[in-house]
């Protein structure tokens, strides 16, 4: 049976891409992060798995590697976490090790 779980929201000004939605699509072995609006773009992140993506900056489009080492995710409706660790490099060079840790709890 297929998994998937599904989790947007609209970002603010404090996160420098105000005016871009974000979604967190995880769908069986792997998470999808796409961006629509001011800053769009698709991340595709699966455990022992390179990805090339493409990141909209003010300049054009730039390309991105992404190996993910750890995907992980514990979520239900009520509350959740995502959990990756991912080497970045732009154009088949290193730049960082990254890696992105997202908690959430229903709002009463």
């Amino acid at each position: 049976m297929r998994s998937f779980s599904y989790i947007e929201y609209e970002e603010s000004e404090i996160s420098g891409i105000e005016g871009t939605k974000t979604s967190f699509i995880v769908e069986d072995n792997k998470i999808l992060i796409e961006r629509a609006g001011n800053h769009e773009t698709k991340f595709v992140f699966q455990t022992g798995r390179k990805s090339i993506n493409c990141y909209q900056t003010p300049f054009g489009y730039m390309e991105l590697g992404i190996y993910s080492s750890k995907v992980d995710w514990d979520i239900d409706d009520k509350h959740g976490k995502l959990d990756i660790h991912y080497q970045l490099d732009f154009g088949g060079q290193y730049a960082s090790f990254n890696s992105l840790l997202i908690s959430y709890d229903e709002a009463n």
